[in-house]
C-alpha cells in the first residue's frame, strides 16, 4: 500500500512484481533513497502494459537485451516470442488439441529462417549462445535495465509457454 511506500531512509530498495502496483509506488519507493550516494534500487517484475509507472522506470536504464547467436546463420537474434511459430490444431467444437500444439512448438531465427525444434538439448544450446547486447537509447546516468524473456530460460519447455499464451 502507499503508506508502506512511504517512511525512513533506505540505501537499499527492492520492489517485485510491481506491474501490480498502483500509480505513484514507484516513485514513492524511489524517495526513500534520499539522494544517498550509494543507493541501490532493484526493480523486478515480469510483463507490463506500456502506461504503467514501470515503463517509465525502465526506460530510463540503459537497456540491454538477451539475445542468442543463430547456430545456422550467425546472426545475434533478439529472444522474443513472436520468433517462435506453433500450430492451432483444433477440434470441430473448437476445442484445443493440446498434444498437438505442445508437439509443433519451434523457434524460427527471424535472418535466416532457420527452424530450431523444441527440445531440452536445442535450448540447452541456444542459451549457452545467448548474451546481452546494449540496447543503446536515451538513458540515466547510473540507471541499467535487463531482459530475460521466459523463452531464453532452456529449463522452460516451450510448450508450456505456448499453452499459457494460448489459453
Amino acid at each position: 500500500n502507499m503508506s508502506g511506500a512511504q517512511g525512513k531512509s533506505m540505501r537499499y530498495v527492492w520492489a517485485d512484481e510491481t506491474w501490480q502496483y498502483r500509480p505513484g509506488m514507484l516513485g514513492e519507493l524511489a524517495k526513500r533513497l534520499h539522494d544517498r550516494w550509494n543507493r541501490k534500487m532493484l526493480i523486478c517484475s515480469q510483463g507490463w502494459d506500456e502506461t504503467h509507472e514501470t515503463e517509465e522506470f525502465w526506460r530510463m536504464g540503459r537497456v540491454h537485451e538477451w539475445g542468442h547467436t543463430c547456430a545456422a546463420c550467425g546472426a545475434w537474434v533478439l529472444w522474443a516470442w513472436n520468433n517462435f511459430r506453433y500450430d492451432e490444431p483444433k477440434e470441430e467444437g473448437g476445442e484445443w488439441v493440446w498434444a498437438d500444439l505442445r508437439g509443433s512448438v519451434h523457434h524460427v531465427c527471424p535472418e535466416c529462417q532457420h527452424v530450431t525444434p523444441n527440445s531440452v538439448g536445442n535450448r540447452r544450446a541456444m542459451a549457452a549462445a545467448s548474451s546481452y547486447r546494449d540496447a543503446a537509447g536515451n538513458s540515466i546516468e547510473g540507471c541499467v535495465s535487463y531482459t530475460l524473456p521466459a523463452c531464453a530460460i532452456w529449463w522452460i519447455d516451450w510448450a508450456d509457454l505456448a499453452v499459457e499464451w494460448v489459453k
